[in-house]
């Protein structure tokens, strides 16, 4: 768990989490870029034991 707000930056993208990583930020010029980076998202379970099933995401979007 990181203890500040985790930013990544490209020419026009960024990439941003919240500082209890259970929300993720995802901005880009252009629908191409977004969805680049929505593909590059994944989830990591870190338990020895982890509990089976799917996980439920809630995806909002803003154009502007």
């Amino acid at each position: 768990m990181l203890g500040n707000d985790f930013n990544v930056n490209f020419v026009f993208q960024s990439v941003a989490f919240n500082s209890a990583m259970t929300e993720i930020t995802i901005n880009g010029r252009n629908k191409s870029e977004v969805e680049h980076l929505v593909r590059c998202v994944g989830y990591i379970n870190t338990r020895m034991f982890p509990t089976p099933g799917a996980r439920k995401i809630k995806v909002q979007t803003d154009v502007s």
